[in-house]
């Protein structure tokens, strides 16, 4: 008895829920734990200006905080399981880049939102420019990179939805797998971009117009795809129900989808993805790349003709680290920066007021009934005016009085 006592003394009061469980078995329990969790950080555009900060459950990693034998067990392997959700590509880069050395590599699961990230160009001495970098030239800024899977949640516009896609095949940088997930099968059923746009004189912008010309897919991602990694596949699938957020993740609410290559390279409207509930099915791509090798580099895949350069961040700011280029891209010009993005989403408006961009952000607490589970901003689903269809002269007081704001309203065009 005596020892007994003595025994159940030495036993700290962390080490009875692990006690007699084997190492391996144990590996497995974290394993399980921690492939269920999401942290979460970023700002989400809940409305055209508005945002809201996203924060991830506050007991996300209680486990390592409340057990000592498990925080000596675990280590800092949890990193290569949980998945890391981004709203932002800003928050992004400010906070792997500020990560502990060896962080980064360490992570094999990552989601991201695929706005593009916009930075002021020759500030102060013009305030009225910027540039959208999009998600493979951002990624760029993360050399280290390592990942299992890289989950994007596309942007609300078809046609940039595209290219971003597009750029992270061509571009390929630090994944193994990448999943592109769109609210809209406007992604594959948009006419050629030069009919989108407000005004008449960007159909005459070749740069324009080439940039988000659709081509028919797979098979064209799959051909470009081949030509470096025999063993790359591509699948597209496509949600059976419309309107309901995470459906296509689902094999039983999804179809595969295959468009006909024998049409021609500029390819037209699909008219079953643009009319009323099919535009709300979800698509999903993914691309398995096939060789298994070091995937901490950027490979770009040969598009000849068919590529249009992206704004390369690295190439704009040469190896000028991401705090140089936060201040002088973002912070200074934060005011100049909200007043294009205020234009950009309402062009008809007379005052855009600066104080506006300093209103306090409310803060929202990360749930989620399963890991891979998201919502859709409400702007999602309203149509930016600088996509609105060109319509003739007769219609142009209809635009000054705002136009269609709504995709029911868009479908009509």
């Amino acid at each position: 008895m005596p020892n007994q006592q003595a025994k159940n003394n030495n036993m700290s009061g962390e080490d009875w829920l692990f006690h007699g469980i084997p190492q391996e078995l144990r590996n497995i329990i974290f394993s399980h734990l921690f492939a269920s969790t999401r942290l979460s950080h970023g700002k989400r555009y809940v409305d055209r200006l508005k945002r809201t900060r996203i924060k991830p459950a506050p007991n996300a990693l209680a486990i390592l905080r409340t057990c000592r034998a498990a925080y000596n067990s675990i280590g800092d392997t949890w990193i290569g399981h949980v998945l890391f959700h981004f709203e932002d590509p800003e928050t992004m880069l400010d906070m792997l880049l500020s990560a502990p050395l060896g962080t980064i590599p360490k992570i094999r699961h990552m989601r991201v939102v695929g706005d593009p990230l916009q930075l002021a160009v020759d500030y102060p001495r013009r305030s009225d420019l910027c540039v959208f970098y999009q998600l493979a030239s951002v990624l760029k800024l993360l050399p280290d990179l390592c990942l299992e899977t890289l989950t994007v949640l596309g942007t609300r516009s078809p046609p940039i939805s595209y290219s971003t896609l597009t750029g992270l095949i061509g571009v390929r940088h630090g994944w193994k797998e990448l999943r592109y997930i769109s609210h809209s099968s406007a992604l594959l059923g948009y006419g050629p971009f030069g009919a989108m746009v407000r005004e008449p004189a960007s159909r005459l912008d070749l740069s324009i117009l080439d940039r988000y010309l659709r081509w028919p897919q797979p098979y064209t991602w799959q051909t470009l795809l081949d030509d470096l990694d025999v063993g790359a596949t591509i699948k597209i699938y496509r949600s059976t129900i419309s309107g309901k957020a995470c459906t296509v993740l689902d094999t039983s609410t999804r179809v595969p989808i295959s468009q006909d290559a024998r049409s021609p390279g500029n390819f037209g409207v699909q008219g079953q993805f643009m009319k009323g509930e099919e535009k709300r099915k979800e698509i999903m791509v993914i691309v398995k790349m096939g060789r298994a090798e070091d995937h901490r580099h950027s490979e770009s895949l040969p598009l000849g003709e068919r590529y249009i350069r992206q704004s390369d961040i690295q190439e704009d700011f040469g190896s000028k680290s991401w705090t140089h280029i936060r201040k002088w891209g973002l912070e200074e010009p934060a005011k100049s920066l909200f007043r294009i993005r205020a234009r950009i989403y309402d062009p008809d408006a007379h005052e855009i007021r600066e104080e506006d961009n300093d209103k306090p952000v409310e803060v929202e607490v990360d749930a989620y009934n399963h890991v891979d589970h998201y919502v859709w901003p409400p702007k999602h689903f309203t149509t930016p005016p600088k996509s609105k269809r060109w319509r003739p002269m007769s219609d142009m007081i209809y635009y000054a009085m705002g136009g269609a704001h709504t995709l029911e309203e868009a479908e009509r065009w």
